[in-house]
Parts: structure tokens; sequence; C-alpha cells
């Protein structure tokens, strides 16, 4: 789904072709209403690799992690597995702008899902996030 840029566009803004390309099909997406699914979790991350301050891809990968209808490929991903690959990836994005706040929210926000689930495996990792720090 292209941008909608309204009616009265003042100044259209030159995108580089793969961003056009990603943000048209995360738009699809976001109306289709899919979640939860290894396909969306991998165009968020090509979404964030070409703007990593977007809230609004922050907020579907968090559900894509976070939902309560798992598909069967994030049920097998046990918390252990994937909180921390997740969280290397968030420094990784993080690591030339730390004050991108989406960032830390995304961050904040999966440590405290460990936590509710597997207090003993969010002390390991809040340490770890200590250090990041």
């Amino acid at each position: 789904i292209p941008q909608d840029d309204g009616p009265s566009l003042v100044c259209k803004i030159d995108y580089p072709p793969q961003f056009v390309v990603v943000y048209d099909l995360f738009r699809a997406i976001l109306q289709s209403g899919e979640r939860d699914t290894e396909r969306v979790l991998a165009l968020t991350s090509l979404c964030l690799e070409q703007n990593p301050a977007n809230y609004t891809v922050w907020h579907v990968r968090r559900q894509c992690w976070l939902s309560t209808s798992k598909d069967a490929w994030v049920a097998q991903h046990d918390l252990t597995e994937w909180i921390p690959l997740e969280l290397e990836y968030t420094a990784l994005l993080g690591g030339s702008n730390p004050k991108n706040y989406q960032i830390w929210y995304h961050r904040r926000t999966l440590l405290q899902h460990v936590f509710d689930q597997n207090p003993e495996f969010a002390e390991t990792q809040a340490s770890i996030e200590l250090e990041y720090l």
C-alpha cells in the first residue's frame, strides 16, 4: 500500500527505493491485521533497518513476540532463546543512536515480560542489561 501524503502535498520526500518497498509492504500488513508470524517479524526487521525510530514498527514487532495466539514457530522458541537475541538485535540498531527511545521501550517491555514468565532468567538478563548500560 503506497504512502498516502494527502490531497495537498507541499513537498514530496524522496525516499530510497528499498525504503518505499519495505514500508509499502508494512502498511499492507498493518491493514490486513496479520501479526505474530515469522513473515511479519522479518518485515519489521527490514523496516527497522531502514528507520529504527519508527514507533509503529516496534509496536508490531512486540505484538509478534508477545502475542497470546502465537504461531507454531514462535511457540517453539523458548524465552531463553529469543530474548537474548532480540536484545542483541536492538543493541545493534541502537548503537549509533543511543537516544532512540523506541528501542529502550522495546527492551524494557521484553524484560518485563520475561520477568513475569521466568524471574530467574529475568535476573540474569537484567544484570546483562546493566552491563549494556
